[in-house]
């Protein structure tokens, strides 16, 4: 009698039918993933994208709403102004009778014309360029009355000040823009002794050491502002993205200091100027900076940002752009 041997195990079909089932499965995790990891790259890159914006709006509107900004100094009492300083390239930061100003690139040319100091920045053309000018926050209260023939000045030293640094003195009815040529502790360094001669040894130097024109001194109501500019453009980032390709960032240059890198991926950034032709402090009409009338009645500015997520995270391979508008209403006109 014969015994019947039972074969055990997969016949070569099962085994290709398997590994075909396998190759699906692991193909859909593959492809899962990939998609996950796609998703991931778009809404991290769009985080960015809005963070950088909400940064970017941040620094220009805290800039522009202290545009013009000169302590107590009250817009009616401008007139009461004096500028000290010798005509020099960098009366653009320093003008302070308008609150700011705007560069637009029309044309294939800088409306107005670029001096040498901005040319240097490299900026961007497919952005405009804001100046802002102001003082800072906090001043030094002058501790002795002056004579008007003085050329230095008794100061507090709650803030810091520098020697041939451009500060503005005012006590509410009136100010004075001068550069300090040299400047001395007194009292254990609670107070400043700042000498304001004429001339200087840096431009622009002042033309007189007399502060005022009329004789009478500025006296302890007074205190001691520095003086802020900030310009902000576009120019090419310092860093370029994940295939290597060149960034446009938004870049802010305070004072003659080194410009700075702030935001990445800004691709254009224009100002419309909302100016009140009929003086009740609300826009008649919106214009880039070179149509504006005049200045002095701009109360709001509108700002157009377009930025890019930096890196390509779309799935052709491309950055995603997005455009944001803001407006700001200005306070010191």
């Amino acid at each position: 009698m014969y015994s019947v041997n039972h074969v055990k195990g997969f016949t070569i079909i099962e085994l290709l039918v398997s590994m075909l089932l396998g190759l699906v499965l692991m193909g859909g995790m593959i492809s899962i993933f990939s998609a996950n990891q796609q998703s991931y790259r778009v809404v991290n890159g769009l985080s960015r994208l809005q963070d950088n914006a909400r940064l970017a709006f941040d620094l220009i509107s805290h800039d522009l709403r202290m545009a013009g900004y000169m302590g107590c100094l009250s817009k009616v009492a401008f007139s009461n102004f004096i500028n000290r300083l010798k005509p020099s390239d960098i009366d653009y930061l320093m003008d302070m009778g308008t609150l700011f100003s705007g560069y637009v690139y029309k044309s294939g040319t800088w409306s107005p014309t670029l001096n040498t100091q901005l040319q240097n920045l490299n900026p961007s053309s497919s952005a405009d360029i804001l100046v802002v000018r102001r003082t800072s926050d906090e001043g030094a209260r002058v501790t002795q009355a002056m004579p008007n023939t003085s050329a230095d000045i008794k100061v507090e030293a709650s803030i810091s000040l520098e020697n041939e640094e451009i500060v503005l003195i005012s006590d509410c009815t009136r100010a004075t823009l001068f550069q300090i040529t040299n400047i001395a502790s007194m009292k254990s360094g609670t107070e400043y002794n700042i000498i304001h001669n004429t001339g200087g040894s840096i431009d622009p130097g002042n033309v007189k050491k007399e502060l005022t024109d009329d004789g009478i001194p500025y006296g302890e109501d007074a205190a001691i502002y520095k003086m802020e500019s900030t310009i902000y453009y576009l120019a090419e980032s310092a860093f370029p993205n994940n295939q290597g390709n060149t960034v446009t960032s938004l870049w802010r240059q305070e004072g003659l200091n080194a410009a700075e890198e702030l935001v990445r991926g800004v691709e254009q950034m224009t100002f419309l100027y909302g100016e009140d032709t009929n003086v009740d402090q609300v826009p008649n009409r919106y214009v880039t900076a070179d149509l504006v009338g005049d200045m002095s009645r701009v109360v709001t500015l509108r700002i157009h940002l377009r930025l890019n997520t930096v890196d390509e995270v779309s799935s052709q391979g491309n950055t995603i752009t997005r455009d944001f508008d803001f407006f700001i209403k200005v306070r010191n006109t």
